[in-house]
C-alpha cells in the first residue's frame, strides 16, 4: 500500500517537473534566441524539432535494442490508424506523423540491459539537442535555439517519471518499474516453456525449470513430476 501512494507522489512529481521545464524553455527561448526573421518561424521550427527528436527518440531505443541483442517486434511511430504499415523481415513498422512513437522488443531480461534501452531514447534527443545548441553560436542563433530547446526539453521530460493519460508510462517510470518488469517478464517465459515441455511429456527438463524457479518449498521430485 505504501509503496502505491509514493509511486502516485513520485509520479504527480514528475507531472509537476515537466510543466516546470516547459516553463523554463520558453523563458530560454524568450532570452537567448531573440527575434526571427519571420514571426511563424519559431513555432513552426520547435513543432518540427519537436516532431525530429521524437524519431530520433524510438532510432534510439532501436538501436540499444541491436546493442543489447534485444529481438525487435515492432517500431511504431504516430497513430496506428493514419499509418503506413509495411514489415522489414520480423519487424512491424508503423509510420505515421511522429508526435509519439513505442519500440516494442524481448530478449533483453536483464536490468542493466533494459536500463540501456529505456534511456538510450531521451540520450540521443540529448545529443541532437547539444549540437543543436552548438550550431546556434554560429549565424542561425534563433532557430537554432529553437531547435535546441524542442530536442532538449522533450528527452528531458521522457526521463521524468510519470504515467500518460492513455496509461503508458514515461521512461524515467520504466526505469523505477525494470525490476518488476524483469520479474514478470522471467515468470512469463517459464510458463510458455514450462507449456511447451508439459505437452511434449518432458518431466525431467520440467523438473529442472522447476528449481530454477528457486521454489524450494514446492520443488518435486522426477517420479512426482511424471506422476503429475
Amino acid at each position: 500500500m505504501m509503496s502505491r501512494v509514493l509511486k502516485n507522489v513520485l509520479y504527480l512529481t514528475g507531472r509537476i517537473m515537466t510543466g516546470l521545464i516547459w516553463l523554463a524553455a520558453f523563458a530560454v527561448l524568450l532570452a537567448a534566441a531573440g527575434p526571427p526573421a519571420r514571426p511563424w518561424q519559431l513555432p513552426v521550427v520547435l513543432l518540427l524539432s519537436v516532431a525530429a527528436g521524437v524519431v530520433a527518440h524510438e532510432l534510439g531505443h532501436l538501436l540499444a535494442c541491436l546493442v543489447a541483442g534485444a529481438q525487435v517486434k515492432a517500431f511504431r511511430l504516430g497513430a496506428e490508424r493514419a499509418a503506413i504499415r509495411f514489415r522489414v523481415r520480423s519487424v512491424q513498422v508503423s509510420l505515421g506523423w511522429p508526435y509519439r512513437g513505442r519500440v516494442e522488443y524481448t530478449g533483453a531480461p536483464s536490468i542493466a540491459r533494459r536500463a540501456m534501452i529505456t534511456l538510450a531514447g531521451s540520450l540521443t534527443q540529448l545529443v541532437l539537442a547539444g549540437v543543436a545548441w552548438a550550431v546556434s553560436a554560429s549565424g542561425m542563433r534563433p532557430l537554432a535555439v529553437t531547435a535546441a530547446l524542442g530536442l532538449g526539453v522533450t528527452g528531458l521530460i521522457n526521463l521524468m517519471p510519470f504515467r500518460l493519460r492513455s496509461g503508458r508510462l514515461s521512461d524515467g517510470a520504466r526505469l523505477f518499474e525494470l525490476r518488476s518488469d524483469v520479474r514478470a517478464a522471467t515468470v512469463l517465459e517459464a510458463q510458455k516453456t514450462a507449456a511447451r515441455l508439459l505437452r511434449a511429456g518432458q518431466a525431467a527438463e520440467l523438473l529442472e525449470l522447476h528449481k530454477g524457479l528457486d521454489v524450494p518449498a514446492r520443488r518435486m521430485s522426477v517420479a512426482q513430476a511424471r506422476a503429475s
